[in-house]
């Protein structure tokens, strides 16, 4: 079964994204080392994003997103700072919810971070 990774990355600034990006490649690797079959947008878009020139927010990406989410048995939320208030976490969990789509939430520590 493949889990989903959901996590805010969205900001006007570049720094922000980059240690969100980190953050949530950290917590990626972790469940991959447990034996987890992980799919992260973030992880998966952020080196496009940036060295590609395309947009860096959630209207971009949310297609994409959902129809990867949709072929997935699990969506977990990563619950950085901001992932209340984010907007294409929270359409993530709509969507996972209206297609009955277990959801797992993940809090983030200090101590989460890998590397």
């Amino acid at each position: 079964m493949i889990s989903y990774l959901a996590a805010p990355y969205s900001s006007i600034h570049i720094h922000i994204r980059d240690r969100r990006y980190h953050q949530i490649a950290s917590v990626a690797a972790q469940l991959i080392k447990s034996g987890e079959i992980i799919y992260s947008p973030i992880t998966a878009h952020h080196h496009l994003a940036n060295d590609y020139d395309l947009p860096s927010d959630m209207t971009y990406w949310l297609k994409q997103n959902l129809e990867l989410l949709r072929h997935c048995g699990k969506l977990y939320v990563l619950q950085l700072d901001g992932w209340k208030d984010s907007v294409g976490v929270r359409r993530e969990i709509d969507y996972a919810t209206e297609h009955n789509i277990p959801v797992e939430y993940l809090p983030w520590t200090k101590s989460s971070f890998i590397g």
